[in-house]
């Protein structure tokens, strides 16, 4: 696979540019917007400002929030810039309890969007899959069976 020279110069540009400033250049703009899934996670974002999110992706989470680097450093994870959502680190499904538990321990509230429609039940319309917020975790609310 070949990168296209745009893609290219770019990683240049940001190689050339990290010795100088110490941070992350901005990430590249995409040309058409958004995809639906990141107008559909800028949404999510919005509704739940002042939370670290994390969003249910197939087998996944991706999560996002003004503080994804010290969020990232506590779960011992790297983060990094994604080109429509801004600051964003990832880890497996099977570690959330972990993850949400380790975080609220460091002081940040945690929203957790979950995929509301699976695959096999899924009709094959081409569209992203539905997502909400169905828990939001802080100190004074991380109580029951799921941690133990």
């Amino acid at each position: 696979a070949t990168v296209p020279e745009n893609a290219r110069a770019a990683l240049n540009n940001a190689h050339d540019a990290m010795p100088e400033s110490g941070q992350r250049p901005p990430p590249p703009t995409r040309e058409n917007g958004p995809t639906p899934m990141a107008k559909q996670i800028q949404q999510l974002i919005r509704d739940n400002k002042g939370c670290f999110l994390a969003v249910e992706v197939g087998y996944k989470y991706k999560c996002f929030g003004t503080d994804v680097p010290r969020a990232a450093k506590t779960l011992g994870i790297g983060s990094w810039k994604d080109a429509q959502l801004g600051d964003m680190c990832t880890f497996p499904t099977g570690t959330i309890d972990d993850k949400i538990r380790r975080l609220v321990r460091d002081g940040h509230r945690v929203a957790v969007a979950r995929q509301t429609e699976r695959a096999a039940l899924r009709q094959k319309s081409g569209g992203t899959f539905s997502r909400a917020v169905d828990r939001v975790y802080s100190r004074a609310t991380l109580v029951g069976d799921e941690f133990g």
